[in-house]
């Protein structure tokens, strides 16, 4: 009676597992067997299937449902020996996205995996602005507040810095700002490239959102590094950044912050016939009334009463 070899055993192994999801009339065996220790993360064997099967592997193959490849699945898991492992592959490609449209490098940016985003950064072909949905690996390293990986990504000049992602029209700086993350937004704006002032689908800057969100470290370090555009106003109401941070009851000192940027009207009147002083009067925020009031503001609703109001204004007199 022949004994299986280890191979055929541990093929056996992963064929069975529905953590793989192989379908084994469409992929050779020790692809298979690859991709399955990949997603283990089980360094050593990898090493034994490169070693023994390289020829044998289609080392770009994708598998299961989502499309996932090996590099991909040890780029998930933050894998540093295994991606070394794969990249010294010929042939490898580093920007083989899953069928979402997600890369190694995305992935590994999102789930902040340094070490493994360094080793793919390194790779001459990777493609650091390859996106899924207008998210890139500096957006989605924004979103999850991956700092160094941030810092990492804009020092290999990520041109993406001002991408738009599909959904919302938010770029990296945006998402860093709405979430409040000071830190990434400080390396952001070290960038030459960077728009501060661009605006999502509703017409909100960076500037606003960090605003209309009281993030209040964010709004002091955009002002400071920035030419932030004050007169910007979001296209629902035409609120701007001064009105949303009279509305969140700033402090003076972060009110004068916002009125040091460009722009900034301190009579600006949105489309419910507010201006600034209004909003710092029914905050009840003393210092910012009179500051508003000392740079000229006035408190005004300029919105016409409608009939009932007309009436009622009679039914007093009479």
């Amino acid at each position: 009676m022949n004994t299986p070899s280890l191979l055929t055993r541990r093929l056996s192994v992963a064929h069975s597992s529905s953590f793989t999801g192989v379908d084994e009339q469409t992929y050779q065996d020790h692809d298979a067997l690859l991709y399955y220790h990949c997603n283990l993360g089980d360094t050593a064997a990898v090493a034994t299937v490169l070693d023994e099967h390289a020829a044998l592997l289609d080392i770009n193959i994708k598998n299961g449902r989502s499309g996932s490849t090996s590099l991909f699945a040890a780029s998930l898991k933050g894998n540093k020996t295994i991606v070394e492992l794969l990249l010294r592959m010929d042939d490898i490609d580093v920007n083989l996205e899953r069928n979402d449209g997600t890369t190694p490098l995305l992935i590994a940016s999102q789930e902040g995996h340094l070490e493994v985003v360094k080793l793919l950064l390194n790779t001459a072909e990777v493609q650091i602005n390859k996106a899924n949905q207008g998210r890139s690996p500096l957006f989605m390293a924004c979103y999850k507040s991956n700092a160094n990986i941030v810092k990492l990504l804009v020092e290999n000049n990520a041109t993406d810095v001002n991408q738009q992602e599909s959904e919302g029209r938010l770029t990296p700086l945006m998402i860093a700002c709405s979430k409040g993350f000071a830190n990434v937004v400080d390396l952001l704006l070290t960038s030459e490239l960077i728009d501060v002032n661009l605006t999502d689908n509703s017409g909100q800057t960076a500037f606003f959102m960090a605003c209309l969100h009281g993030h209040v470290e964010v709004v002091q370090t955009l002002s400071v590094h920035r030419d932030i555009d004050g007169s910007i106003t979001r296209r629902a109401d035409h609120s701007s950044a001064l009105q949303v941070a009279c509305m969140m009851r700033y402090t003076s000192d972060v009110i004068a912050t916002v009125l040091a940027t460009r722009g900034t009207d301190v009579n600006h009147i949105n489309d419910d016939g507010y201006t600034a002083m209004h909003y710092a009067e029914e905050s009840n925020v003393h210092d910012v009334v009179v500051m508003l009031s000392l740079l000229g503001g006035t408190s005004n609703r300029t919105r016409q009463m409608d009939k009932s109001d007309d009436m009622c204004q009679v039914c007093c007199v009479q």
